[in-house]
């Protein structure tokens, strides 16, 4: 068997990191903007 040197339990924390980080950056702006709309549209009423 050859085997190669890499440490897999890094490499796959490392893409679970990076697929929340994608997932949770569009869903925090959208968030954020939502609560901002909403609030602008309470002060304004």
């Amino acid at each position: 068997m050859f085997h190669v040197h890499k440490p897999p339990k890094l490499w796959k924390l490392l893409l679970i990191v990076n697929f929340l980080f994608s997932f949770l950056v569009p869903f925090i702006q959208y968030c954020v903007f939502d609560v901002g709309f909403y609030t602008v549209s309470c002060l304004l009423v």
